[in-house]
């Protein structure tokens, strides 16, 4: 893949350069006042603008070629509390790679993600322990073009989480989490939008059919174990780290009377690992600035050895601008 290119920088740094305005302007309208008799119902609600570059676009000999990524990401999160406990929730986001794509086929190509629409509750407070409890439920549509290619028609996510914070210890906070994830797909493995099967150019050819297969299984059911320890030592500044094991097991593979090649049976499973660790600064109550480092991977590396966490060859740094709605709104809706 050729270098990054100047041009898009160019474009990175006038388009970073207009949101910040952008932000500025609306951070100088909302102007400070007396704090409202009961919080919105929107509260909690967020619009992130990410700004994302793989941690390998640092180091041109990291790897054999050189292949840079940068990208923006604007995360649209709603949230709407129907009474203390319980609130509806949603997720979109747009995404746009500034370097030369592995994955999309247009330049400058802005990529949808799926839709999450779900329902959230603030449980039971155990005493003795000083454990709070939540759960959830959430429907993710799919509109991403990633979720399309694997035939996904929708996915259901219930969830719950455990917390436990410590103020007199600097608000130190534990929490852990356990989602399951059923998904819907039409076919068991993803799809092709064309067959690259000489004479398989027509539709009409149903004969082709079995070449519009990817060949790679999809995922029918993930369990997803995470837990994450945050410390918040003033009400302008925190940090945490995190980690969480997925496990994926696969659609069952079609099986024949026909001998294979295989050098051991097929465990239907895979697994993930997904470590982060963020710093987080909120100069203004409307505008929280936070950089992480995130990496996502399977468990082991082709020589079997564990990827280590929070850096290795995928971890991706990012640097996150997060508007909270409820606070940019609080100015008009005083009385």
């Amino acid at each position: 893949m050729p270098h990054l290119p100047k041009p898009p920088l160019i474009r990175v740094a006038s388009l970073t350069s207009a949101w910040l305005a952008a932000v500025v302007a609306i951070i100088a309208l909302a102007t400070p006042g007396p704090a409202a008799a009961a919080p919105p119902p929107w509260r909690g609600s967020s619009i992130t603008v990410s700004n994302v570059v793989s941690l390998n676009t640092l180091d041109k000999s990291a790897e054999p070629t050189y292949n840079p990524y940068y990208g923006l990401q604007t995360t649209f999160a709603p949230r709407w509390w129907l009474n203390e406990q319980v609130y509806l929730r949603g997720s979109f986001s747009l995404s746009r790679e500034f370097t030369e794509s592995d994955i999309t086929t247009q330049a400058d190509e802005t990529v949808p993600s799926d839709v999450s629409l779900g329902v959230g509750a603030q449980l039971w407070h155990i005493p003795v322990v000083g454990i709070d409890t939540a759960a959830g439920f959430d429907v993710r549509l799919a509109t991403s073009p990633y979720s399309q290619a694997q035939t996904l028609r929708f996915a259901l996510t219930p969830g719950v989480s455990l917390n436990r914070t410590f103020p007199e210890a600097a608000n130190l906070s534990l929490r852990y989490s356990l989602a399951f994830v059923r998904n819907f797909h039409d076919s068991t493995t993803g799809e092709l939008d064309a067959v690259p099967t000489l004479g398989c150019r027509s539709t009409d050819f149903t004969h082709c059919d079995t070449f519009r297969s990817t060949g790679v299984r999809n995922v029918r059911t993930r369990v997803s174990q995470g837990a994450e320890i945050a410390i918040e030592p003033w009400s302008w500044v925190s940090a945490s780290v995190g980690a969480s094991l997925l496990y994926d097991y696969l659609y069952r593979p079609l099986t024949t009377a026909d001998a294979t090649f295989e050098s051991q049976d097929d465990q239907g499973t895979r697994t993930i690992v997904v470590s982060s660790m963020e710093l987080a600064f909120t100069p203004l109550d409307v505008l929280t600035v936070a950089v992480s480092a995130t990496a996502s991977n399977a468990q082991r590396q082709a020589n079997q050895e564990n990827y280590a966490l929070f850096i290795n060859r995928n971890t991706e740094l990012a640097l996150d601008l997060r508007l909270d709605v409820a606070a940019l709104t609080a100015p008009w809706m005083e009385d």
